[in-house]
């Protein structure tokens, strides 16, 4: 009876485990901002086409941000980095070719609040690990 249970049970976790990771939105992440956290750090992951990461600004914020992703892959690779803002507008940086590993994307004082999207795209054919790091500072022109 016990091993009925687990065969059960196991795939059932399973799938539950699954469908929370892959439908993450951003109103599963922390809410970032003004005086809450000054950095947020992505974890590193291993890019093969686009990873898809969100972050939700809580408040309109006149701090500002510093993102960048950084990588490493052998053979070299050729990421991108896409943002989107919540008002829609989104900005592809794509400035280091390879052998580059880092792109970076600056967005001054004025912060709209929502969702903020934030996506690794891998174009080249091979894998690379990276990390995504997130930095809100004090806007001086604010």
């Amino acid at each position: 009876m016990k091993l009925l249970k687990w065969l059960i049970l196991l795939p059932l976790a399973i799938v539950a485990l699954w469908l929370g990771s892959v439908m993450t939105t951003s109103a599963d992440v922390p809410c970032v901002g003004a005086g809450l956290n000054p950095e947020y750090i992505v974890k590193p992951g291993i890019v093969y086409t686009t990873d898809v990461h969100h972050i939700n600004v809580c408040a309109d914020s006149p701090m500002m941000m510093f993102a960048w992703v950084k990588w490493r892959a052998s053979p070299p690779v050729d990421i991108a980095m896409r943002v989107t803002r919540p008002d829609g507008k989104s900005q592809l940086v794509n400035w280091n070719n390879p052998p580059g590993n880092y792109e970076a994307y600056l967005d001054f004082g004025g912060l709209p609040a929502g969702d903020w999207t934030f996506e690794i795209i891998n174009k080249s054919p091979n894998p690379a690990t990276y990390t995504l790091r997130i930095n809100f500072n004090d806007d001086p022109t604010f």
